[in-house]
């Protein structure tokens, strides 16, 4: 198993047969899919959390992390969004192979179809609605804020709520160790 590095009060480790590559493979499956056929971002986030759920209960998981950065907050234009998915796409990958336990973000969920169906109809208020609802149930038991979150809107939103719900939070950026890692993969 990989070691951790930075990470506080780790847990046992999920099931020692199953690699973390493959849960955190799984968990991106079940939620890539988990919004097809959702008519509203309430009925979204439902499926979501039916996901979450069903995943930590079947794999006996005691923690479930979630990802937040910049995505929109440098401005709307395309490529300023694909660059911060980029960086968040390498943050995630990078936190995957230091984290005893699966991780997902935004990006696992932003399909094609969902952001067709859902971005750019729904108010700001729906969408807090809708990551709130996500949040509420504590299927995400621990939030890494990654290098730049104070700049983003919606990762300011997700660490309100996650104190809150008194939810473990990682200042990726005030770990030297895993700030290194993600320098190395996802430079700002």
């Amino acid at each position: 198993m990989v070691k951790m590095v930075g990470i506080r009060n780790a847990v046992r480790e999920p099931n020692p047969t199953v690699s973390m590559v493959a849960l955190n493979s799984e968990l991106f499956a079940r939620l890539q899919t988990s919004t097809d056929g959702a008519t509203t971002l309430a009925d979204a986030s439902h499926r979501v959390v039916g996901v979450l759920r069903g995943f930590r209960e079947e794999r006996s998981l005691e923690r479930l992390g979630f990802v937040a950065a910049i995505r929109e907050s440098d401005g709307v234009e395309p490529e300023k969004i694909e660059l911060n998915e980029l960086r968040l796409a390498g943050y995630v990958n990078s936190l995957r192979l230091v984290t005893p336990f699966p991780l997902f973000s935004c990006l696992d969920i932003y399909t094609p179809r969902f952001l067709a169906n859902f971005y750019g109809e729904n108010s700001v208020e729906a969408w807090d609605k809708f990551w709130k609802d996500i949040f509420k149930p504590k299927e995400i038991t621990d939030l890494f804020l990654t290098p730049r979150w104070e700049q983003s809107y919606g990762a300011r939103f997700e660490r309100k709520l996650a104190e809150e719900l008194d939810l473990k939070v990682h200042y990726v950026d005030r770990d030297p160790a895993l700030l290194r890692i993600l320098r190395l993969v996802a430079p700002t």
